[in-house]
């Protein structure tokens, strides 16, 4: 409802109970539940996004704050923006926030699909966890909290594992055996997280966390294509994906300068380049 309920809000320049009462009371919803039922989930969702300062009331309208209008054309759950808002602090430059961004994404409601904990699985979360302790959203505070929220947290890692598995260049099949994604699930997660963090950027904007534009723009490219940070400049190549962007800087072709500069008789002699790829990647570079 609160999704629904925005979208009318932010779609006109001002609009009243009653007329959010008429629009509803014809949806199909109403017609199963009633218009009672319908009018206490409207009274929910507004009290939600006002809340939140999604909207505001001026006289007897309701319109859209900046952050409600922004969430809207996103197309994404209030909730996400509001998860998103409220953790925008504390990317302060110098740290790796890759997996604090990735467990961001990963919680939010329009993350999918979540790969719920398996048993076989609990002790790799825990060990990754407990690892990467001050990264996660609940940081410091996870040793004051109650084993049930760190429990929360515990099941979220196996979504967050994936994620980090697919950005550290490992193999499909690995991510697989691993930790029990199969191929079409991951693909999807790599959509869903390239989506999110497009949107926190975007959010980041609107509210001048220009470290989180940054690290989310950054983060983006590296999910894209699931490479490490060391080798997204040379998967801006057409042609060079994660496989032989790897073979191409362990072979020491790092930048592309270096792929400008080199000898194509040279470059054609990595592993999965060849002599009429390194001749095309050179124009490109070029």
């Amino acid at each position: 409802m609160r999704v629904h309920l925005l979208a009318v809000i932010a779609s006109r320049m001002g609009i009243t109970r009653e007329e959010i009462d008429s629009i509803f009371s014809k949806t199909l919803l109403a017609a199963q539940t009633g218009t009672d039922s319908v009018a206490r989930h409207v009274n929910d969702a507004l009290g939600y996004l006002f809340a939140e300062q999604l909207i505001v009331e001026k006289g007897r309208a309701f319109q859209a704050t900046g952050f409600g209008k922004r969430i809207s054309t996103l197309y994404i759950d209030p909730m996400t923006g509001v998860l998103f808002k409220k953790n925008m602090g504390g990317f302060e430059p110098g740290p790796d926030h890759t997996v604090r961004l990735l467990h961001l994404i990963a919680k939010s409601p329009d993350f999918e699909p979540k790969f719920p904990m398996r048993e076989k699985h609990y002790q790799k979360a825990y060990e990754f966890l407990e690892s990467n302790r001050s990264s996660f959203l609940l940081g410091d505070e996870r040793r004051r909290s109650s084993f049930m929220e760190y429990d929360d947290v515990l099941q979220e890692m196996r979504t967050v594992m994936v994620l980090d598995s697919w950005i550290e260049e490992q193999k499909e099949d690995t991510i697989l055996e691993n930790l029990g994604a199969e191929p079409g699930d991951l693909h999807r997660a790599v959509d869903s997280a390239d989506w999110l963090l497009y949107c926190l950027s975007e959010l980041g904007k609107l509210f001048g966390k220009y470290d989180v534009i940054k690290e989310a723009g950054f983060l983006r490219k590296r999910v894209g294509v699931g490479v490490k940070g060391e080798l997204v400049e040379l998967t801006k190549l057409r042609g060079v994906g994660r496989v032989r962007a790897r073979s191409l800087y362990n072979s020491g072709f790092r930048t592309i300068k270096s792929i400008k500069d080199a000898p194509a008789e040279k470059l054609g002699l990595v592993e999965k380049i060849g002599p009429v790829l390194a001749q095309k990647i050179k124009e490109e570079a070029a």
